[in-house]
């Protein structure tokens, strides 16, 4: 993909696929691993964790990680799941 105008060059990840090898959250997701399923919207997973160190251990995941592999690759963008995800 060649955009010879840089039009797309201040908007992050913008015609970029993502690349990011799978993970266990996307195995969860897509349902090959099971999880006991706490919570679920159109946007977000949370799940209890098989290995609790709390009484209540949930994990809450993005069900699209739109470049969000990892917190510090947050963006402005990401804003409202991050929000979601801290509620």
């Amino acid at each position: 993909w060649n955009d010879r105008n840089h039009r797309w060059d201040d908007i992050r990840l913008a015609g970029l696929r993502d690349v990011a090898p799978g993970t266990i959250f996307d195995k969860i997701l897509s349902g090959d691993i099971p999880a006991t399923v706490v919570k679920e919207d159109e946007r977000i997973l949370a799940f209890k964790d098989v290995n609790p160190l709390a009484p209540a251990h949930i994990l809450i995941i993005p069900k699209d990680r739109n470049g969000l592999t990892n917190l510090r690759e947050g963006t402005e963008e990401h804003v409202d799941i991050l929000g979601r995800l801290m509620v």
